[in-house]
C-alpha cells in the first residue's frame, strides 16, 4: 500500500514494480498512470509481460479493488509510516464491511503497533520483530507459554523467485539466509500455529512443484505472481489440500 494521490486517495502498488510497470511521465499527485504495454518480469528480465489494452488499465485505487472483489480476502502490506494512510485504510475497510475479510500488517513493528491501535478488529500479520521472537520461542520450547497478538504468520518461502533474487549475494549472506530458512520453514511450527488458530501464508511461489511443497509443509495459503496457475492447482488438488487440514484438526 503506497502513498496517496490528490485528496488522499490510496493507490495499490507493489514496491519497486510500481515504477517498472507504470507510465511514470504521469504525475501521480493528480492522476493515476496507465500501465506500460510491456514490462519485464521483475526476477527474470528476459521474460516480457505484454498487456493487450494498456490504455484502459490504470493502477487501481484501494476502494476500486474493494468494490470489484467484495467477497475476496485481501492482504494489505502497509509500507509507509503515515498516520493518515493507516486511518484511511481502516475507514475504507469499515466502509466496505471487510474487517472479517482483510489482513493487514507491516515488516515494521512500529507500524504494526499503530495498526493495532487504529483498528484491533482487523487481523494483523506478524512484524519482522515478532516473527523473530516467535521462531526463537519455538526452538527454545517457550512458545506454548507465550500469548500471540498477531493473527496471521506470513513469510517468504524458498522457490524460484527467492533463488533468483538472492543469486547475486555473497556466500556469507547466502549462509545466513539458509539458516533463517531452516529456522522458519518447519512443518511442526506451521502445525502448531494452525492449532492455535493462526494461519500460515507463504510467498512468492509460482509453479506447481512449489505450491505442492508449501501445502505439504502445512501452509494455509500461497501468494503468487500467477493466480491462474495457483487456482488451477488448488482446483485439481483440493481433496489433498483440505485433507491435510482435516487431519490436523482430528489430531488436536
Amino acid at each position: 500500500m503506497g502513498s496517496g494521490t490528490k485528496g488522499l486517495r490510496r493507490i495499490v502498488r507493489y514496491e519497486y514494480r510500481f515504477l517498472l510497470g507504470a507510465n511514470t511521465k504521469t504525475d501521480i499527485r493528480f492522476e493515476l498512470p496507465h500501465l506500460n504495454r510491456d514490462m519485464q518480469l521483475y526476477y527474470k528480465p528476459d521474460v516480457l509481460i505484454t498487456c493487450d489494452k494498456p490504455s484502459s488499465i490504470k493502477i487501481p485505487l484501494l476502494k476500486e479493488v474493494f468494490e470489484h472483489y467484495p467477497t475476496t480476502p485481501i492482504n494489505l502490506d502497509v509500507k509507509v509510516d503515515d498516520n493518515r494512510l493507516i486511518h484511511n485504510i481502516s475507514e475504507l475497510i469499515k466502509e466496505y464491511k471487510r474487517e472479517h475479510l482483510t489482513y493487514w500488517g507491516s515488516f515494521s513493528h512500529l507500524i504494526c503497533k499503530k495498526l493495532d491501535k487504529e483498528n484491533p478488529r482487523i487481523v494483523r500479520f506478524f512484524s519482522l520483530k515478532e516473527a523473530a521472537y516467535l521462531v526463537f520461542a519455538f526452538w527454545t520450547g517457550l512458545l506454548p507459554f507465550l500469548s500471540l497478538k498477531p493473527g496471521a504468520f506470513e513469510i517468504p518461502f524458498p522457490g524460484e523467485v527467492f533463488q533468483e533474487t538472492t543469486r547475486a549475494l555473497d556466500r556469507k549472506f547466502k549462509t545466513i539466509l539458509y539458516l533463517v530458512e531452516k529456522a522458519l520453514h518447519n512443518k511442526s511450527l506451521f502445525q502448531y500455529l494452525k492449532r492455535r488458530g493462526i494461519p500460515v501464508y507463504v510467498w512468492i511461489l509460482n509453479n506447481e512443484n512449489e505450491f505442492e511443497h508449501a501445502f505439504n509443509e502445512g501452509a494455509t495459503g500461497v501468494m503468487t505472481d500467477y493466480p491462474s496457475r495457483l487456482s488451477q492447482y488448488v482446483k485439481n488438488n483440493q481433496n489433498k489440500i483440505f485433507k491435510n487440514d482435516f487431519e490436523l484438526e482430528t489430531v488436536e
